[in-house]
């Protein structure tokens, strides 16, 4: 068993997609409330908690999909119990480059503490964008974190995907198990 496989690019690039798509969703969003948010930490925090758990099921269910396409017996890949796992490093990779760049524009890029540069502005800002649905739990400032804000932003999509991988492989649908649980109307 192999753990990166021929044809797993464009599956790990469908996470990605899949994150950035989210982000940006979650930042326009977010920003369009910053006005109602901002000096609430109660809000902040229920908001955070809902983009994450809105990102959690859309890298879930990207990851339920790969392992569906997976099972077929005409695909190139075969599936593996944590290949979910290995499906979010790209989305690990690209949490690091963004990090790395925040962190030279706030140590190389500034003067008197400020940023100085457009260069370190627009760092700054993608960091932002990409840590944004976090707000509630991390806290940013002039190009440090916390080391739990670190754990929180690596596990949630690498759990997400391991989960809807797994879930994948045995079929097994949320939704399925929630039906009996919702009300239907009787004519």
């Amino acid at each position: 068993m192999k753990i990166f496989q021929q044809g797993m690019f464009s599956q790990i690039m469908s996470i990605v997609v899949a994150h950035v798509f989210t982000v940006i969703i979650g930042a326009v969003f977010g920003f369009s409330l910053m006005w109602w948010i901002l000096d609430k930490p109660v809000w902040e925090a229920v908001f955070s908690v809902v983009f994450t758990l809105f990102y959690f099921s859309v890298i879930y269910r990207r990851a339920w999909d790969c392992a569906s396409r997976d099972k077929k017996t005409y695909t190139s890949t075969s599936p593996y119990l944590l290949k979910g796992a290995v499906l979010a490093i790209g989305v690990f990779i690209l949490n690091i480059l963004l990090w790395i760049a925040y962190v030279f524009a706030w140590n190389f890029l500034t003067i008197d503490g400020s940023l100085a540069t457009l260069t370190g502005i627009l760092y700054n800002v993608l960091y932002i964008f990409d840590t944004f649905m976090y707000t509630g739990f991390i806290n940013l400032s002039n190009g440090s974190m916390p080391l739990y804000a670190h754990i929180i932003i690596i596990l949630v999509p690498t759990i997400a995907s391991a989960l809807g991988y797994i879930a994948g492989l045995r079929e097994f649908l949320i939704t399925e198990k929630l039906m009996p649980f919702i009300y239907e109307k009787r004519k």
